[in-house]
């Protein structure tokens, strides 16, 4: 039997090769050998929402944020799927989006503020700032990838609601 961090590792690298399964099998050992650790709680979420299992990444995000109320990162992608996916949250969102606000990361300041003005239907100021955000981050990470993703959408939406308005 391997340890909780030579798991840890092997979801890492089955994350990063694109491999969800073996990614789930070695968090679940993580988790069977030490329940309320973070890094893999939140690699589980995230696997979740990757998959589109939206309401278990909801669940993982908070249960990070319950073990772990300091991790920003988690705190950002909570908040961007209550944004996408449950706008009875909105409320709930913009909260998380204003503490990660101050976070010393400042991409992840960037994105927060991106997210705070799409919560606020702010759509030229989020793509202001998402296009900031991601020309300094790098590109090699799933989290970037995603921002990448709601840039281009924001970006069409921008130019189809201004094609409206002529």
């Amino acid at each position: 039997m391997l340890d909780v961090e030579e798991y840890f590792h092997l979801a890492l690298h089955a994350s990063s090769v694109g491999d969800p399964h073996a990614c789930l099998t070695y968090l679940r050992q993580v988790l069977q050998q030490e329940p309320k650790n973070s890094g893999a709680m939140y690699l589980l979420a995230t696997v979740h929402a990757e998959l589109g299992l939206v309401d278990r990444a909801i669940r993982g995000f908070e249960s990070v944020l319950a073990v772990n109320p300091r991790l920003a990162i988690a705190r950002l992608q909570l908040a961007m799927l209550l944004l996408l996916f449950d706008s009875k949250r909105r409320a709930e969102a913009k909260t998380h989006l204003l503490y990660v606000t101050a976070a010393r990361d400042e991409a992840l300041q960037t994105y927060a503020e991106a997210l705070i003005a799409f919560a606020y239907d702010d759509i030229p100021r989020a793509v202001e700032k998402l296009e900031l955000a991601t020309s300094t981050t790098a590109d090699d990470t799933q989290f970037s990838s995603l921002m990448k993703h709601l840039l281009e959408h924001l970006r069409t939406e921008r130019l189809e609601t201004e094609a409206g308005a002529r």
